[in-house]
């Protein structure tokens, strides 16, 4: 049991500069749904608002989803984490997912349905249930 509670602290520690260094709002550029790329008016009123460790998907002024993710790895630029929907039709549910730092405001991240092993690479072939978004830290 203390070997539990030194991992938990330890991931903690770990993981706290990486909310920080992600909270902000983020534009959607770039969206991929089971392997197929969509075109850019599919989704170009999306953002991403994270703080702490929330996040919620908006597009336009409409809220479609509201979460909380909990990191549970940092490799490098590699984020692993898991994205517990509290709000929206997927509501209750928890998504593996990876986020991978491209650039100083750029991530690309990968979820997967609830169930499946974390991805391993963030490039799903098609018919893959995978969705994958390139966002990008919007401008004050």
């Amino acid at each position: 049991m203390p070997h539990l509670i030194a991992s938990l602290l330890a991931a903690a520690v770990v993981a706290a500069p990486e909310y920080k260094k992600a909270e902000g709002t983020w534009q959607v550029v770039g969206m991929e749904m089971n392997g197929v790329v969509l075109p850019p008016g599919a989704f170009k009123d999306l953002r991403m608002v994270l703080k702490g460790n929330t996040v919620r998907a908006l597009s336009g002024a409409d809220m479609i989803a509201q979460g909380k993710y909990r990191i549970v790895a940092v490799k490098g630029k590699r984020v692993e984490f898991d994205l517990l929907l509290t709000a929206g039709p997927d509501k209750g549910k928890t998504f593996p997912a990876v986020n991978l730092w491209t650039a100083a405001d750029t991530i690309r991240t990968c979820i997967v349905q609830p169930g499946s092993p974390r991805p391993a690479k963030l490039t799903p072939g098609e018919g893959e249930r995978t969705a994958v978004f390139v966002i990008k830290r919007a401008k004050k």
